[in-house]
Parts: C-alpha cells; structure tokens; sequence
C-alpha cells in the first residue's frame, strides 16, 4: 500500500478514529481500531502503533509509529510519517522518544509520565548495570522501581514500564543500548544502583563496568 492510500484512509476516518480514542477506556474496543490495524498492516507489516491523546497536550491527539528495535522497519516508518499530511489537532512522529513542545525540548527527567493508568517519575527510578554483551555491544540493566509498583498488575507495569523508557530515552537508543532489563522492588548488596538520570553515562562507559557474559546473549 502506497502513503497516499493510507492517509486518504486517515482522513476519511479521522473523526472516528478521534472518538473510538476518547471512549477506548469506557466502551468495548471500537471497530474502528481493527480496521487501523488491517490499513497499517496492508501498508507494511510489522509496524508497531500507538493512537492516544498527547501525554502532555490534552487538546492534541498523536499517532506514534515504533519499529520495536527492528531496522528493517525504519525505513517505511519515516516514508510514512515524512508524507503525513497536515490534520489540525493531531501530531504524527516516527518512534517514541524526547520531543519538541512548541519549538522547544520538553524535559521529561523533570516530568512524570503515565501510560496504562501507571505513573512513573525519573526522579523515583534507580538503575543498576548487570551484564555486557561483547558480541553485541549491548547491556543488560536492572531498574529498582518504588516498592508501590510490587501490588500492582505486573503485566502492566512491564508494559508501561516499556513505554516509560522509550519516551525518556528514545527508542534508538533503548533498542541500540540495550540487550535487555529488568526491574526489581528490592535492593541487594551485590547491585549497585545510581539515579536513573545516570543511564546515558552507563551507556558511555566502558564495558569493565559490567560482568562480561558475551556467551549468554539472551
């Protein structure tokens, strides 16, 4: 499917899709939702999407396309995204990540983000370097989360949790960084946590700081 056919899709639908949005958390899943997937789908398979109201502008809606770490994917996304006509009241961006609000850099280290009812602040997440993939030249890393989150749905939190990282973050740079992570509630003697605002100078340091475990790629 070429661009064109699907925003002339977009733009034949735009109002439900704005609606099916609104009442997502009230309502059983509109119909509208299926046929997104099965036009996103047609245009090229494989494209991960998110269609919300803007976590920061209540009045603004956003659709974010996310190719999960999977280069192949890059490409069509931006194609999309590059050719994305102009719809008063929405915003259209190719990957999760820092973004502009109204020409300047929004700093969500100094923000909270929700996502699945969850909240998550920076200021409250610690981060601990585990294991170093040569092969790869990615890491594994473990976040200590407030033990709040322990009784929540932890399917959520997981997901949410996702969610949290790749817009603070960036996804390139969860996905080029990162082998893989996990998040505890409990700190133990053989972790040593740092400030989450810490994790870009994990990235940079020398692979000495972790465990060397290139054999047991995950």
């Amino acid at each position: 499917m070429k661009t064109k056919i699907f925003w002339d899709w977009f733009n034949t639908n735009e109002p439900y899709i704005r609606k099916a949005v609104d009442e997502r958390h009230s309502n059983a899943s509109p119909r509208i939702f299926t046929d997104f997937f099965l036009v996103m789908e047609a245009y090229h398979p494989g494209i991960s999407y998110l269609v919300e109201t803007h976590p920061r502008r209540p009045d603004l809606y956003r659709m974010t396309l996310s190719a999960h770490g999977e280069r192949s994917l890059f490409m069509p996304i931006k194609h999309l995204i590059d050719n994305a006509p102009h719809f008063p009241g929405w915003k259209f961006q190719a990957f999760f990540g820092p973004e502009t609000d109204n020409g300047e850099a929004f700093d969500m280290w100094d923000s909270e983000y929700t996502f699945l009812g969850i909240t998550f602040n920076p200021a409250q997440i610690q981060v601990s370097p585990q294991l170093y993939f040569s092969k790869i030249k990615k890491s594994l890393l473990l976040f200590l989360l407030p033990l709040r989150y322990s009784t929540y749905d932890q399917e959520k939190v997981e997901m949410a949790f996702e969610m949290f990282l790749m817009e603070l973050i960036g996804e390139m740079t969860l996905y080029d960084n990162m082998a893989s992570y996990d998040f505890t509630y409990y700190k133990k003697d053989e972790h040593v946590f740092v400030p989450m605002d810490c994790i870009h100078l994990i990235f940079e340091m020398d692979e000495e700081l972790f465990r060397d475990e290139s054999e047991e790629h995950p």
